[in-house]
């Protein structure tokens, strides 16, 4: 009994391992992911923001450049005054 007691132990415990470094990894891939995002949307952004710029210097009005890029009248101006 003992021994059969001691086996099944075992294998609950095996069990609760693999369970935890399962979620483990899914936590993991998820974090991954999510920090992948942000990096690409913070990537976006200064992008978007360096085109405003660029439409600056060439004398694109800043309504012209709000409505195509999708920054706020009040972004486009501040880039403008140079307060970004």
């Amino acid at each position: 009994m003992n021994a059969q007691w001691r086996h099944r132990y075992m294998t609950i415990e095996q069990e609760i391992k693999l369970q935890a470094r399962n979620l483990a990894q899914d936590m993991a891939k998820d974090m991954a992911q999510d920090i992948a995002k942000d990096m690409a949307n913070d990537i976006a952004s200064e992008k978007t923001l360096q085109t405003a710029k660029n439409l600056l210097k060439i004398n694109i009005s800043p309504e012209q450049i709000a409505s195509v890029t999708g920054l706020s009248l009040e972004q486009v101006k501040s880039l403008k005054t140079g307060k970004s």
